[in-house]
């Protein structure tokens, strides 16, 4: 971990996912299964080696409930804030992120379209149907109902049922993910298309 060109922990190793709780407290990780905690802003910094799979997201839906995920598909989850972590089930493939809506009901992405949503605390993952075969690389819900997906090959989705049961109808995943049209991108030459 770097900060301010300072490396912590004496490690030097990537992170690929961050996120900044209320008041002063950030969770992290990410190469070598390692999911850091600040309770100072960043001042000071504890880890914990969960695996030795690079994680790749994260999400904590309360001050006391997250999730983290790896490569594998493999996820761990805490109920005290990242003091300590427990072993959950693994989604059907690689998992690049994380949301969740509550403290037990949240949504995997993943390669070739993968999206993944559990209802019982990631115990288990049903596969959802997205559509594509892009890879996935960020997630985000608004509201329990309503979410978005991005990803490789321009690819954004979105679902208007978020709150529908997955297992209800496992085959499609209960829940409809549709192509979102008319939105706006920057591109590298810094002109903006629709798409």
């Amino acid at each position: 971990v770097v900060r301010d060109s300072v490396v912590l922990g004496g490690k030097d190793a990537s992170l690929n996912w961050m996120q900044a709780m209320s008041g002063s407290t950030l969770h992290a990780a990410g190469d070598s299964g390692r999911v850091l905690r600040s309770t100072d802003d960043g001042a000071t910094w504890s880890e914990q080696t969960l695996t030795t799979n690079t994680l790749t997201g994260g999400h904590f839906p309360t001050a006391s409930v997250g999730y983290v995920a790896s490569v594998t598909g493999q996820t761990w989850r805490t109920g005290n804030g990242g003091d300590s972590w427990s072993a959950r089930a693994s989604a059907a493939d690689s998992l690049n992120g994380l949301w969740f809506t509550s403290s037990n009901t949240g949504f995997g992405i993943g390669r070739n379209g993968g999206i993944y949503k559990t209802e019982n605390d990631a115990n288990t993952w049903f596969t959802l149907v997205s559509n594509t075969q892009s890879n996935l690389n960020g997630i985000s819900f608004p509201s329990a109902s309503v979410g978005y997906v991005v990803g490789e090959n321009e690819t954004i989705l979105k679902t208007l049922n978020g709150t529908a049961s997955a297992s209800s109808a496992p085959e499609f995943g209960g829940i409809v993910w549709s192509p979102i049209a008319g939105g706006w991108f920057s591109q590298t030459s810094g002109t903006a298309q629709e798409i």
